[in-house]
């Protein structure tokens, strides 16, 4: 007969807990959720003879082998897929180039992480002895205490009786996001050293000790909650099969596991205007791929379902109708991406039909981010920053497009995503041996993409003339629908709003010549300015060097953005921005584009409404490769490789003009470029007029065109183009 306890335990293991329940219950407490050993067993269904052991164990109160018994069923099973297997770990480090740029910097950082020596957001953190989890990233830490008392105290960091400000929270959140653990697994892969898997399990049991669920700084944020998630599963997949990773260190793995899925659920279980879409998104991501990488819990099933019903309709929240971040961020919109592609590439792994709507929203996301992508494959970086990536860690907004747009063709079938032949290594960690049949078993020719879109939404307009490398292509940025002051973080010291209204970004016969500077998230000598609009190809009112009033930007506007197509492959585009001279009333700033590629032409019109003199410029930042020749009042003479191009300038009275490259002070002639700062030609033509006023640029890139029209010609080309939009006169 069994004894009391044993039948205790018994039922204790046979009945299931409301995971989600404890949560609420514990928050409703202002306690830390904790559960036991036992807690973790039960949660287990007996899908295998060593989950059938570990149970018997644990009815006999024989946790250390029940422990051991759950230890040889994760290193035993085969399925599910979770991206990497340990058994094809010869094959995938036989495709790998060891010396390889990405594949050296892997290895630098993971053996800085394993000294403990970090870098987020620009900022070097080393710590001697002990890891502080909660660091500010400066000489501070921040405080312990229950998530719903640390929110109320992230409203107001700085009142707590130092004049010395707390740092970015988030370098604080991205660090414990954890992903410097993937890193010291992919080394380990390569290089066989078990130094990194000590490290690994001394800095993991460290943090599940000291950050209990629901308590701290690090159970605040669910974006990283969801990409510390996503980081333990692929480092335990990357270090289970080391002898160092016992029984018990599992154990106390997949315990934090699910207590962070546990979480997650009671996240997607609360209000829908109780979060942000895209904290939403990445939430219901995670908890996707983590029922999917644990089946055998008994409440898989239930996180898989609810996971799999928010995926599209967050991804749709997070996103405008035609695909686009609804703040126009290139950045936001590779981090959306990457959400929706973890799972997408998870159930085509498996085997598995996708959730309801999740490739449709995948395959509008991926043509938006096709779209912004240049013909010269040199990504944009539009709007604000992004947060914490996976496929594009350590890789700047280039290579970060070409691996999702890799990983996207493979996940759509659509060879119109490939960013080119060679395949990017990323994707060898992501899809497995299997990665080059993937990726070159495509038909070639399958596309779906228009050359043409309006994310109205969104606040940009994009055309090209054809998706060839020596394409044609323009894209002009307005306003997004919500405001700039709303992607402001609550941190205490975030990263300078990315004000770039009105930039015009070009290439011309596949070449780059107007770029965009970029919003990096790290430090560096110039990115404190890069929100300054005087950085970005875009019209400026107001004295030289100040910068432009932002603090008057109304919550919501209307949609700023509009085109239309004009014989052949031609388009109209147009965007204004409301631009404060005096504090009482705004004027309106107009910009309008004629793309015109069958001619090689391009106009430019900027228009001010409004009534008095002002001081008005309009800056250019060209790409670096490029050369400029000046000829004075006439404009200038544009080479690069293979392009020649003239740009003439085309002012109501008197203007100047000024050529830097790589200036510190004031901001000027700097790009941002695979992670790091890259002086360029910055062009600014400036003047004092009398409004309203229009200003041209006129751009020809046939060399044997000399011609300038006339302003009332290009004026009665605008007429027409408002008149097919009903567009108001400006």
């Amino acid at each position: 007969m069994l004894s009391r306890f044993g039948k205790k335990m018994r039922g204790l293991l046979q009945r299931e807990m409301n995971l989600e329940k404890r949560v609420a219950e514990a928050r409703a407490e202002r306690e830390p959720l904790s559960l036991s050993d036992e807690d973790l067993l039960a949660q287990f269904k007996a899908a295998s003879n060593e989950l059938e052991e570990a149970k018997r164990e644990a009815r006999k109160s024989r946790f250390r082998h029940a422990q051991e018994r759950l230890a040889e069923h994760m290193r035993a099973r085969l399925r599910p897929k979770f991206f990497l297997h340990p058994s094809q770990k010869d094959k995938l480090i036989a495709q790998l180039d060891q010396e390889s740029l990405p594949i050296r910097k892997t290895l630098l950082l993971a053996e800085e992480a394993k000294n403990r020596t970090f870098i987020e957001l620009g900022i070097e953190k080393s710590f001697p002895g002990a890891i502080d989890w909660f660091t500010d990233f400066g000489e501070r830490s921040w405080i312990f205490g229950a998530d719903s008392d640390l929110r109320d105290v992230l409203k107001r960091p700085n009142e707590q009786g130092s004049d010395e400000p707390m740092g970015p929270v988030e370098a604080t959140w991205s660090f414990n996001s954890h992903g410097h653990f993937v890193d010291m697994g992919r080394a380990y892969w390569l290089t066989g050293w078990e130094s990194l898997v000590a490290e690994f399990i001394v800095q993991i049991v460290d943090w599940l000790e000291r950050n209990p669920a629901l308590y701290g700084i690090n159970w605040i944020d669910p974006s990283s909650i969801s990409a510390r998630t996503i980081n333990w599963m692929l480092a335990f997949n990357l270090f289970s099969m080391s002898d160092q990773m016992q029984a018990e260190v599992m154990g106390r793995i997949l315990r934090g596991l699910v207590t962070h899925g546990a979480v997650m659920a009671d996240i997607l279980e609360q209000p829908d205007d109780a979060l942000p879409p895209q904290d939403l998104l990445a939430t219901a991501a995670a908890l996707n791929c983590l029922a999917m990488y644990l089946p055998e819990l008994k409440a898989a099933q239930r996180w898989y379902n609810l996971s799999a019903e928010q995926l599209s309709k967050r991804a749709w929240e997070t996103m405008g109708r035609d695909g686009l971040h609804l703040s126009g961020s290139a950045a936001k919109q590779r981090e959306m991406l990457e959400w929706l592609l973890l799972p997408e590439v998870l159930h085509r792994l498996n085997g598995l039909p996708s959730p309801r709507g999740l490739r449709e929203a995948t395959e509008t996301a991926c043509e938006a981010l096709a779209l912004l992508t240049p013909p010269d494959r040199l990504a944009v970086d539009l709007g604000p920053t992004g947060g914490y990536t996976f496929v594009g860690r350590h890789a700047g907004a280039t290579h970060h497009c070409h691996r999702l747009l890799a990983l996207g063709s493979v996940v759509c079938q659509r060879d119109d995503f490939r960013p080119g032949v060679e395949m990017p290594e990323e994707l060898w960690w992501w899809l497995g041996s299997q990665a080059q049949s993937l990726y070159q078993g495509m038909e070639v020719g399958v596309s779906g993409s228009s050359t043409n879109r309006c994310f109205t939404e969104a606040g940009v307009v994009v055309a090209r003339d054809d998706w060839d490398r020596r394409a044609n292509w323009c894209l002009l940025r307005g306003n997004p629908k919500s405001s700039l002051l709303e992607t402001a973080s609550i941190a205490p010291a975030s990263v300078p709003l990315h004000d770039d209204s009105l930039h015009l970004s070009l290439c011309l016969a596949g070449e780059s010549v107007f770029v965009e500077p970029g919003g990096p998230a790290e430090t560096h000598l110039v990115q404190p300015s890069f929100a300054r609009i005087a950085a970005h190809c875009a019209p400026r009112i107001g004295r030289e060097r100040e910068p432009l009033c932002l603090d008057r930007v109304s919550s919501r506007v209307d949609s700023s953005v509009f085109h239309t197509k004009l014989p052949g492959s031609g388009r109209y585009m147009a965007a204004h921005r409301p631009v404060w001279v005096t504090p009482e009333k705004p004027w309106r700033l107009w910009r309008e584009v004629l793309f015109l590629p069958e001619s090689k032409h391009l106009a430019i019109r900027d228009t001010l409404e409004g009534e008095g003199e002002i001081d008005y410029e309009t800056s250019l930042l060209l790409s670096p490769h490029l050369d400029v020749l000046m000829r004075g009042d006439m404009g200038c003479l544009i080479r690069g490789k293979k392009l020649q191009a003239r740009l003439v300038p085309i002012f109501p009275g008197r203007f100047r003009y000024s050529l830097k490259r790589g200036q510190k002070e004031p901001i000027s002639g700097w790009c941002f470029r695979n992670a790091r700062a890259i002086p360029t030609y910055s062009l600014r033509y400036f003047a004092h007029l009398e409004a309203p006023f229009s200003t041209y640029l006129w751009i020809v890139w046939d060399p044997n065109d000399t011609k300038v029209p006339r302003t009332e010609d290009l004026d009665r080309q605008y007429e027409e183009a408002r008149e097919r939009l009903k567009l108001r006169q400006p």
